[in-house]
């Protein structure tokens, strides 16, 4: 862990608590899944400007390339991307072989891969049971399979080979970075009304198990001085809430939010307090407090601009 502040004098102390000294992420290394669009994209940008090194790993190698391409001159060398399928075991240890190739160590783990599956319509104003059945039925093996192998099985394999890394990490940077694993969880770990998430059953589920697997990894990995903490996003425009079409770097085409008090006119029955979606700042500001916070493990931070309080849930 690194000293405490400066505290000799007062000019001493407040060149100490800074900004620029507070969060600034040199020697930060960091590997983020699903980091090459959406919130993924968010933290890796937020992490480069503020000097830290990221090694993005993403499924879409299309996508991947682009931002390596589009990043990488004004990233001066701290920027890296491999293509793999993180919801395989193998995968996940090809890649902390292939991440150790480059770095010595690794400061953060962001598991940020994601996907959203089927949705189902529940039929709320229905009395008749075969009209759930119908509905449910819809649902496979496979449905469930698919989401919890990325959603939830990979934040697992990831965190577990990259355990070398993270801890070949300590005392690196002054001991600024103590080593820390940030899950991708979602507001969707608490809420009970599948309308909140378009009826994602199947996403909801696994995002809640992700919640829980953050607690049960920070317990775990007490030992071995490595942190566990999540985050809980709710509404943030990306490709899952808005046009798959991209702006020039990479990120999704924002159409103007359009609220009638409280609920956004294009997703009906959503409430946002704030009366705003998540902004790219937002995450940023979120991922940079994650990292440089050394009090925290074993926490999932909600930012939702107060959706949960609307919505029926268990936060």
């Amino acid at each position: 862990m690194s000293t405490l502040a400066d505290v000799s004098t007062p000019q001493a102390l407040f060149d100490g608590l800074r900004v620029d000294k507070l969060l600034d992420l040199t020697g930060l290394v960091a590997v983020i899944t699903g980091g090459a669009s959406g919130i993924g994209l968010m933290i890796s940008t937020a992490l480069l400007a503020n000097g830290a090194a990221v090694h993005i790993v993403d499924f879409d190698k299309a996508q991947l390339d682009f931002v390596l391409k589009t990043y990488g001159p004004t990233a001066s060398g701290r920027l890296f991307g491999y293509q793999a399928d993180v919801s395989k075991k193998a995968e996940a240890k090809r890649i902390a072989s292939a991440v150790g190739e480059n770095t010595p160590y690794v400061t953060v783990l962001f598991n940020n891969a994601g996907i959203g599956g089927d949705a189902i319509p529940v039929p709320y104003e229905s009395t008749n049971p075969q009209d759930y059945v119908d509905i449910f039925d819809k649902y496979d093996e496979e449905s469930f399979s698919k989401v919890f192998a990325i959603n939830t099985f990979a934040p697992f394999f990831m965190g577990t080979a990259f355990l070398p890394l993270l801890c070949a990490s300590k005392d690196k940077c002054g001991g600024r970075f103590p080593a820390q694993i940030i899950n991708t969880c979602s507001i969707n770990s608490w809420a009970k009304d599948m309308t909140a998430v378009w009826g994602l059953l199947a996403y909801m589920l696994s995002k809640g198990a992700v919640e829980h697997l953050t607690k049960i990894m920070a317990h775990s990995l007490i030992g071995l001085g490595v942190r566990v903490n999540g985050f809980a996003p709710g509404l943030f425009r990306t490709a899952a809430t808005s046009t798959k079409e991209r702006t020039p770097l990479g990120f999704s085409k924002v159409p103007p939010a359009q609220f009638n008090g409280e609920e956004e006119v294009n997703y009906p029955g959503v409430k946002i307090p704030v009366r705003q979606f998540g902004r790219h700042e937002d995450i940023g500001a979120l991922a940079i407090m994650l990292v440089t916070n050394q009090f925290m493990d074993g926490e999932v931070v909600c930012m939702d601009g107060g959706l949960l309080l609307r919505t029926a849930a268990s936060y």
